[in-house]
């Protein structure tokens, strides 16, 4: 009995201290969002659509992500990734305007087991009214 005990103990210390960092890691991914406009140069109130795709390296960062679109510096609307990484937004333009979309980022699990996408943001497209 004493020494099935002893070899359960020891059996016990030899995975703690061997397998138990190997479950703690970290992971970050890079983003990057891509852009596209439907008209560059709309009439006064017509309606816009801006479109593109968040990507990366692993798939979770790409799949049910909030995006932000941004006109100059303010946040217009926000909207979830699809599970491949597009979204879309439609707005009425009604001035000229700087656009672009923002994913800030995000951060997944608890220390030690944390996961992170790094932020993006896509090139600015300039919208003049005619």
């Amino acid at each position: 009995m004493k020494r099935t005990l002893t070899t359960i103990l020891a059996v016990t210390m030899l995975f703690v201290f061997t397998a138990s960092p190997a479950l703690a890691h970290q992971r970050t991914a890079s983003t990057s969002l891509s852009r596209g406009v439907s008209d560059t140069s709309p009439e006064r109130g017509e309606k816009v659509t801006f479109s593109g795709r968040l990507q990366s390296n692993w798939d979770r960062c790409e799949e049910d992500q909030k995006v932000t679109l941004k006109r100059g510096h303010t946040a217009v609307e926000t909207t979830r990734t699809d599970e491949a990484g597009f979204y879309s937004f439609t707005r009425r333009i009604k001035a000229d305007s700087n656009w672009r979309i923002r994913f800030t980022g995000k951060r997944f699990g608890v220390h030690p087991h944390v996961h992170r996408c790094l932020p993006s943001t896509s090139r600015t497209v300039r919208i003049r009214v005619v």
